[in-house]
């Protein structure tokens, strides 16, 4: 839009308003100040000055259309202020003129979104007009703005909308009439939650369950027996909501109820858990009974908040009831409750863990033996066993915990392969175990010594609590191979470790075993071809890629024939660079240089090594690169590719000839952000692989 243009014909259109001209000439000012100033002065313009704004809303100046933005709120927000009734009729006359369609989409959307401050009901039919707009932004800003004016035309403006409304509007506009309240509110969302789509159905029952509309709970449990479409966690989280609006609301008696039901219902844990902190506050003493109920919940979030509860419970009443219910509870809730019970007060509770320990009932025996520290009984092997595989939820880590016990018992009676046998079992066959008590299993599985154990723990490296346990383990099992002479069979399983993706110091001591067992870390990739010793420079930085050509004290020195001066700090510009080697293991040839650099985007590094050889020979230097890359053999550049790029191996063949003796070999890898690491590999003319040990690679 032309701006000079725009104020000729404003101005032409208003000579009655002088000021108004002259408000508009400073709004549009390239002088920030000026612009400041005159947006401050928009109040006192007030009506007037709106469409001419609306039309600055598209001005090609970014400066100006902030002006002209921050002015037109300033007016509204004036126009808004208690006393300013007649000026606000005036102010939103003008912000609909804004809302026709001819009008930029950008005008449109502000306008609209303006009204919905101090617009009344005149404004309504204009605004709701643009519920049905082609862009999306309008539409959606139309629907909030009807969700904030008062008033029943911005109610009966969202309900005829309602009518056309497809699957993906409904659900909003059922939500913005939830926002407004009353019994035509009530009677349309009542509608909607017993017919229309599944979408809309739950839009309406939470728009109910905000309101907190008691006459819902029929359409909730409808619903919740026939979902139709509808997620049931979705239908019990606005349930659960109705019940907590009511609880607010000193309706408490309904409350519990619907609360009640919820617990007993309600598919997942989480649900449940909320159901039953809504029957049972903490700290309260009533429905201490459905707190006992829920120590059976098959949930372990239940249990621990019932537990929780009933151990905060202050008062000798408590214990008193607590007791008196453990005879009578469900069997499934005993062993919950006695644990509860000895938390309170042990000495209360001797001879019910007594007679509890010797009680036919094993998870109730082994939960008092667990809490009399006697797990350790031989006798209950298969029993503990059993009920860790298939007892009830309650018990299951229980009887994992007297399992490990007797593991441990093993492994100090010198019984590596029965306490193999048993953690290996934990591991592999028992989904019950905690992540502690599959932690014990694991260092079990090691100290056992039982070779096996190197079958068991390389399906752990990806697990994200035991891969660094696991590998340790290899490293310790391969050790004491080597120790019995299979060195090859220990080095291969210390590659494994070499090769995973571990902390630095875990690698180094599986790199420093292969070492001890006269193994090269690296010769399998090696024997492939690849030159994986190498010394970098730190970053340089590289912002608009000039680094690229430009040359930098590695390509001096080499084209001087000079040493490279590893132990030397060199600066550019205001920083420092020096030379390190390459103290990571590749897995599969790449160098990534992500993990050894903090500054990894916008730069580049020098790589550098020596390829001996005992003759001339003809090769081929295979690289890959991401991002670009230059190499250089001697003094002579012999390849150049500039990225951006991403990097597969051999992603470049040159043909190059290495001289008898040393040959000096330099990349230049540029990075811009994103993933950064090269390769280099030597093969023959035919793409034979050398063996790069051969060639003693190194710097």
């Amino acid at each position: 839009m032309n701006t000079l243009l725009l104020l000729t014909a404003l101005t032409l259109a208003a000579d009655d308003h002088a000021d108004l001209a002259d408000f508009l000439s400073r709004i549009t000012s390239t002088d920030d100040a000026v612009r400041l100033a005159a947006r401050f002065e928009a109040p006192a313009i007030g009506a007037p000055a709106v469409v001419a704004l609306g039309g600055l809303l598209t001005d090609d100046s970014v400066n100006v259309r902030v002006a002209a933005r921050a002015a037109l709120e300033l007016i509204v927000h004036h126009a808004g202020r208690p006393g300013g009734v007649e000026e606000r009729g005036d102010v939103c006359a003008e912000l609909r003129k804004l809302l026709a369609a001819d009008r930029p989409v950008d005008t449109r959307r502000e306008a609209v979104f303006l009204l919905g401050y101090i617009a009344g009901d005149r404004s309504v039919p204009a605004i709701a007009r643009l519920l049905g707009d082609a862009d999306r932004h309008v539409a959606e800003t139309a629907r909030l703005s009807l969700e904030r004016i008062p008033g029943s035309a911005a109610v009966e403006a969202l309900v005829e909308a309602l009518d056309g409304a497809g699957d993906e509007l409904a659900p909003s506009l059922l939500y913005s009439l939830s926002k407004k309240g009353g019994e035509r509110v009530v009677e349309v969302l009542s509608k909607h939650a017993r017919e229309g789509s599944p979408e809309a159905r739950l839009a309406a029952l939470g728009g109910l369950a905000r309101l907190g509309v008691r006459a819902a709970i029929p359409l909730f449990e409808a619903a919740i027996e026939k979902p139709d479409g509808i997620a049931v966690n979705a239908l019990y989280r606005k349930y659960l909501l109705l019940g907590d609006v009511l609880s607010e609301r000193v309706d408490r008696e309904t409350a519990v109820a619907l609360f009640r039901r919820a617990l007993a219902k309600a598919p997942d844990g989480y649900l449940r858990e909320h159901a039953l902190l809504g029957v049972c506050p903490p700290g309260s003493l009533e429905n201490v009974d459905v707190l006992i109920e829920a120590l059976a919940d098959p949930s372990i979030r239940v249990r621990r908040v019932a537990q929780r509860q009933l151990a905060a419970l202050e008062g000798g009443e408590v214990l008193e009831k607590l007791t008196g219910a453990y005879r009578s509870v469900a069997r499934e809730a005993r062993p919950a409750l006695l644990r509860t019970l000895a938390e309170r007060d042990r000495d209360a509770t001797t001879q019910l863990l007594a007679d509890a320990a010797e009680s036919p009932d094993a998870a109730l025996r082994i939960t008092a033996l667990d809490i009399l520290d006697r797990l350790e009984q031989p006798e209950l092997e298969a029993t503990y066993f059993e009920l860790a595989e298939k007892g009830h939820e309650t018990i299951r880590p229980t009887a994992v915990k007297g399992y490990l016990a007797l593991a441990r018992k093993r492994l100090e009676d010198g019984d590596g392969s029965g306490a193999f046998e048993m953690c290996g079992r934990v591991l592999e066959s028992l989904p019950a175990a905690t992540d502690h008590q599959r932690m014990i299993a694991l260092r079990g599985v090691v100290e056992s010594g039982d070779r096996r154990g190197l079958e068991i723990l390389p399906r752990y490296f990806r697990d994200s609590l035991l891969a660094n346990e696991a590998a340790r383990g290899v490293i310790e099992l391969a050790r004491a191979l080597g120790e019995a002479g299979e060195k090859e069979e220990a080095a291969r399983r210390l590659q494994t470790v070499v090769a995973g993706q571990f902390p630095r110091e875990i690698i180094q001591l599986a790199v420093d075993r292969m070492k001890q067992l006269g193994f090269d870390p690296q010769g399998k990739l090696k024997e492939q071809g690849f030159v994986v010793e190498w010394m970098l420079t730190t970053p340089i930085r590289n912002p608009d890629d000039e680094g690229f050509t430009r040359a930098y004290f590695p390509e001096e020195r080499l084209a001087a024939g000079r040493e490279m001066g590893f132990r030397e700090v060199h600066s550019i510009g205001p920083r420092r660079v020096r030379w390190r080697k390459l103290d990571t293991l590749s897995p599969d040839g790449r160098i990534n240089l992500l993990p050894l650099f903090r500054r990894s985007e916008n730069v580049l590094i020098y790589a550098y090594t020596e390829l001996h050889s005992n003759s001339d020979r003809e090769v081929l230097l295979k690289m890959a690169s991401d991002e670009g890359i230059i190499c250089w053999l001697g003094k002579e550049r012999i390849h150049t590719s500039r990225g951006p790029r991403g990097l597969k191996i051999d992603q470049d063949v040159v043909e190059a000839t290495l001289g008898k003796g040393t040959n000096r070999l330099l990349l230049k890898i540029t990075q811009g952000g994103g993933d950064w690491a090269f390769a280099l590999r030597v093969t023959d003319r035919e793409g034979k692989p050398i063996d790069t040990s051969t060639l003693e690679s190194g710097s």
